[in-house]
C-alpha cells in the first residue's frame, strides 16, 4: 500500500469498528514519512465541517502550529515533490455535510492529481467518490490465524487464553481484529 500511495494511487481502506483502520493509516503515514515522503493526515469530518480548503485547515492543526508551518509552506513543497494524503473518518461525516464531502473529494482529485490518497472508513451507505480507487477491506482473523498468533506469543499458556476467548463472545470478537 505504501508503494502504491507513493505512485499516486487512490485507496479506500474499509473495516468494521476496531478493525485497525486508523492504526493502519497512521502506520502507513509513519512508514512513508520515515522514507522522506511528504504526507498529510487529515481528520476528514473536522475538515469538511471547517469550510476551509485542505492546506488552510491543516495549517490550524497543532502539529503545524507547533512547527510554525503554514499552508503556503506545504503548498510550495507539494509543487516540488509528491504528496500522500490520509483522510480518516469518512463514515463520521454527517448527512448534512455529505454533499460537501463528496465535492471536497472531487476537488482533491482535481487539485492533487499526482497525490496518493488513502481514505479510511467503516462500511457506509454513502460510498466515498475517489476516482479509480482500490478498495481494501480489513478482514477479521479466522480462528486458526488467531490461534497461531496467540500460540506464537504465549506458547502453551496460549491454549488457556484461547479456550477462555472462545467462551466469551465479546472477547472473541475483539480478538479477531488484525491488530490484536
Amino acid at each position: 500500500l505504501a508503494e502504491e500511495l507513493r505512485r499516486g494511487r487512490r485507496v479506500v481502506l474499509e473495516g468494521a469498528p476496531g478493525a485497525g483502520k486508523t492504526t493502519t493509516l497512521l502506520q502507513l503515514a509513519q512508514t512513508l514519512v520515515a522514507s522522506g515522503q511528504l504526507c498529510l493526515v487529515v481528520d476528514l469530518p473536522a475538515w469538511i465541517e471547517s469550510g476551509l480548503d485542505l492546506l488552510a485547515f491543516q495549517e490550524l492543526s497543532p502539529a503545524f502550529r507547533s512547527r510554525s508551518v503554514s499552508g503556503a509552506d506545504v503548498g510550495a513543497l507539494v509543487a516540488t515533490q509528491p504528496l500522500v494524503i490520509f483522510l480518516n473518518g469518512w463514515n463520521e461525516v454527517g448527512e448534512a455535510h455529505a454533499t460537501v464531502a463528496a465535492n471536497r473529494l472531487r476537488t482533491l482529485n482535481r487539485d492533487y492529481p499526482g497525490a496518493g490518497i488513502l481514505l479510511a472508513t467503516r462500511p457506509h451507505a454513502l460510498a466515498p467518490l475517489l476516482a479509480g480507487a482500490w478498495h481494501v477491506a480489513i478482514q477479521p482473523l479466522r480462528g486458526a490465524q488467531r490461534r497461531m498468533y496467540i500460540s506464537s506469543l504465549l506458547g502453551a499458556r496460549g491454549r488457556e487464553l484461547f479456550d477462555h476467548l472462545e467462551t466469551k463472545p465479546t472477547l472473541d470478537a475483539l480478538t479477531r481484529t488484525p491488530l490484536i
